[in-house]
């Protein structure tokens, strides 16, 4: 697998503990989006953990792209993120204590962050390539919440229209 950013990487992490916390068994589309989404609000917890290693200012440039991208769709990341959770059905997964491994489809759109993030001459994977990669493949329960979180009535028609705004905010330097 290709080298993720800090910020892809904790998405990543706040993916996986969304999953256990939803007795899914693994790592989905959805719980990625709602990690990226979830960017600034962990980045308000650190002042009360230890973050040696972690470049928070690094991160923390990126959250905001991410922020912006969605505002650039007329959408707010805390009422997507809550209209993600709220169309995610419980899973029946029990906690093992274990790691929890991505759904083949999440790893396709981790490899087409990658792919994305090669494409452009960088090494790693971004957090805003990641949500470039939901966003060009959304599946339905992704769509709902785009749809119920200001980006028109059916994600796959008006708001397609706003994806190049979104992504040019994620290509900015």
């Amino acid at each position: 697998m290709a080298k993720l950013s800090p910020a892809a990487a904790l998405a990543w992490q706040i993916a996986a503990s969304e999953a256990a916390a939803a007795r899914h068994p693994n790592i989905e589309r959805e719980h990625l989006l709602i990690g990226l989404c979830s960017l600034n609000k962990t980045l308000g917890f650190v002042r009360f953990v230890k973050t040696e290693g972690l470049p928070l200012d690094a991160v923390r440039e990126e959250a905001d792209r991410i922020e912006e991208a969605l505002s650039a769709m007329g959408i707010a990341s805390a009422t997507l993120r809550r209209g993600v959770r709220s169309r995610l059905r419980p899973g029946r997964a029990r906690p093992s204590g274990q790691t929890l491994h991505r759904s083949d489809p999440c790893r396709e759109l981790f490899r087409k962050a990658n792919e994305i993030a090669g494409r452009e001459g960088r090494e790693e994977a971004g957090a805003g390539d990641l949500l470039a990669a939901v966003l060009a493949d959304p599946g339905p329960i992704v769509s709902a919440a785009l749809a119920g979180s200001g980006a028109g009535n059916s994600f796959s028609s008006s708001a397609h229209s706003l994806l190049p705004a979104a992504m040019a905010v994620l290509r900015a330097p």
